[in-house]
């Protein structure tokens, strides 16, 4: 890899085979979404409030395991896959069916 002000180079076996501007001021990681596994693309737009709706249509214990999973960790980025799991929205078919 290669860090300069403006961008990030990534290489492999001395060949670039990735470059892309730096965000600036906003010290945070950006993602690319044409880069992400297509097993996690299809989560990136779900919310844990849209999990958490997603729970209460499954019943009121389902809503208070994805209200309690949020708070356990330190980003609520960490919460979206065992909220998921718990309330059944990894399957756009569970609350409705």
């Amino acid at each position: 890899m290669r860090f300069t002000a403006r961008n990030v180079e990534i290489f492999h076996k001395g060949e670039r085979i990735a470059a892309h501007h730096r965000m600036s001021g906003n010290h945070k990681h950006t993602t690319v979404l044409e880069h992400m596994a297509s097993s996690h693309r299809r989560y990136a737009g779900w919310t844990i409030e849209r999990i958490r709706e997603d729970a209460a249509m499954m019943g009121p214990a389902t809503a208070a395991l994805c209200d309690l999973i949020p708070d356990e960790r330190a980003h609520p980025e960490q919460a979206s896959a065992p909220a998921s799991g718990s309330s059944g929205s990894s399957d756009p078919m569970a609350a409705s069916g």
